[in-house]
């Protein structure tokens, strides 16, 4: 993973490692930490919920909680941010609802306590 202020021109994952990460995810390896992840989630006790999922990368976790979400009837916005822009791009076709932005962690583009 490549800094944004490294001064390179490209920063994170490239479209080749996006891809091979995508197409293991769908193979369901990491199934249960997202199982892990929704079950915390069924705990949250607001019908109207803000997230932003910081280093996203395709967008898999932050799709599959933004669907498990609306499924149980919450109104649900969510961002999703990394430094890849391949990996937004990726993330930006798996959900069209989802706002994904490019940053680093370092500098994130949202203020405290707003998600």
């Amino acid at each position: 993973m490549r800094s944004q202020v490294s001064g390179k021109k490209r920063h994170g994952d490239d479209k080749m490692m996006i891809r091979a990460r995508t197409e293991f995810l769908e193979k369901g390896y990491y199934q249960p930490l997202l199982d892990g992840i929704l079950e915390e989630c069924a705990k949250l006790e607001t019908k109207k919920v803000h997230l932003c999922d910081i280093g996203c990368g395709e967008g898999w976790y932050t799709d599959g909680v933004f669907k498990f979400l609306r499924s149980k009837d919450q109104v649900v916005q969510m961002e999703g941010i990394d430094i890849s822009k391949d990996a937004l791009t990726a993330a930006a076709k798996r959900n069209k609802q989802i706002g994904f932005a490019v940053a680093s962690i370092s500098s994130l583009p949202i203020e405290s306590e707003s998600v």
